[in-house]
């Protein structure tokens, strides 16, 4: 085991004693927690929008669980740090599950402050869960996967969490239209529930070797603060317009729960199922008729798959009220928003220093978490004041502002490398001229 980090098997399941099957507890764990969250992106929205509530209130609500998930990702890398991995990890899962169970003590007939209060208090507990077993588990598999073949398992863990979401929106709809709102969340807090217990049951722990504090927080490399405004720009090109505005615009255009859930799961089981696949194309070779023939760069794609991603939003535009266009419109985004994903899980997991992984993750996740604050905010109040049209051109500007930013990166990094190979060459003529020299 490497000396950077104590990694201890607390379970008497000799089964579970490997770095594989631990990470199928973390992966398997964190997926039961999505599908909660999943259900709770539509069934929230759609719930609150039928007792009329503002798209301003709706989307403070999501505020509350994007800014209590950015809180606790720049807290979750020093818990993680102190605490361990395990310890981190369930109290995620528990967090997740309380706010599933805490909807049974809503009263519809609450008064507008008290239960935005309630909803507020319970989205935030969402948030902080979400983001801490997020941040958990890529440390997780940053300390797990073997060094030489950390792509495959980062892209299953997050591929699958996108599907599992997809899953979770799918699933919360037809159960919301059977059995209502208070009983189909506290489903989902069973679930989490259920995998707190088999996580406490088999998983071991990790302890980073290295102690940080707060003044190390900021102490990451230059490329991963890029790398994490271009991906705080990916999130809000996708929330801005996703998670509050197409849900509450479909719903009062007449269209139902399942109808408008199915929209949104095909959109995100479509997204995870890609990422997967994109990040094996992206380490193939090419060969066609010898105009290609190389490894695509992740930093080379980035530029090209936001950009041809900002586009797509605005297709939305004159098919608003058309099922079938809009749906087609949701794969395809999610398709390249699954294409301009998979360089970012794998970057900021390369640029994240080995002995502060947890540390170094979590400033990724905390600067690229703004962008999600921003967007549900912006979200509620273009669209009371503007409707579907100002979030779908907000989304766009979002979009081409990530592909500036990575194409930055992009740029840097080859005058990096031609740097190198520059410095190479000079010392190679100089050992060269010495060698001769000395032959002299």
């Amino acid at each position: 085991m490497s000396n950077e980090r104590a990694f201890v098997v607390n379970t008497t399941y000799s089964a579970f004693n490997t770095p594989r099957a631990q990470q199928a507890v973390v992966m398997y764990s964190y997926w039961a927690a999505t599908l909660g969250d999943g259900a709770a992106r539509i069934v929230v929205p759609l719930y609150f929008a039928t007792l009329g509530y503002s798209p301003i209130n709706i989307g403070i609500m999501f505020v509350c669980y994007e800014l209590f998930g950015l809180l606790a990702n720049f807290f979750s890398g020093f818990l993680i740090n102190r605490i361990g991995y395990r310890s981190a990890f369930l109290l995620a899962l528990i967090m997740h599950s309380a706010a599933g169970f805490g909807y049974l003590i809503f009263d519809p007939s609450l008064a507008l402050i008290p239960a935005m209060l309630l909803i507020g208090l319970l989205r935030a507990c969402r948030g902080i869960g979400e983001q801490l077993i997020k941040t958990t588990s890529s440390a997780w598999i940053k300390q797990l996967a073997p060094k030489n073949n950390k792509l495959l398992p980062i892209q299953t863990l997050l591929g699958g969490n996108e599907t599992a979401k997809g899953i979770g929106l799918l699933a919360g709809g037809f159960c919301f239209a059977w059995l209502g709102f208070q009983i189909t969340l506290a489903l989902f807090g069973v679930l989490t529930l259920i995998a707190a217990l088999c996580a406490a049951q088999f998983l071991g722990n990790i302890n980073e070797k290295r102690k940080v504090s707060y003044r190390n927080f900021f102490s990451v490399k230059k490329e991963m603060r890029v790398l994490a405004i271009a991906r705080a720009f990916l999130y809000a090109g996708r929330d801005i317009w996703l998670v509050i505005a197409v849900p509450i615009a479909l719903t009062q255009g007449g269209v139902s729960a399942i109808e408008t859930s199915a929209i949104l799961a095909a959109g995100f089981i479509i997204f995870g199922i890609t990422q997967p696949f994109f990040a094996r194309l992206l380490k193939a070779e090419f060969d066609i008729g010898n105009i290609i023939k190389k490894k695509w760069r992740y930093r080379s794609i980035l530029p090209l798959a936001t950009a041809s991603l900002s586009l797509v939003p605005l297709l939305a535009l004159p098919a608003q009220n058309s099922l079938p266009v809009l749906l087609a419109i949701v794969l395809i985004y999610h398709v390249l928003a699954g294409l301009a994903t998979v360089p970012h899980n794998h970057l900021h997991l390369k640029y994240a220093s080995r002995k502060s992984a947890s540390v170094d993750i979590a400033y990724y996740k905390t600067v690229a978490h703004i962008g999600k604050v921003i967007a549900v905010l912006a979200s509620g109040i273009l669209l009371q004041y503007t409707g579907l049209s100002g979030c779908i051109i907000a989304a766009s500007f979002c979009l081409i502002a990530s592909s500036a930013l990575s194409t930055a990166l992009t740029i840097a990094a080859r005058t990096t490398v031609t740097g190198n190979k520059e410095i190479n060459i000079q010392t190679t003529d100089e050992q060269t001229i010495n060698h001769r020299r000395q032959g002299s």
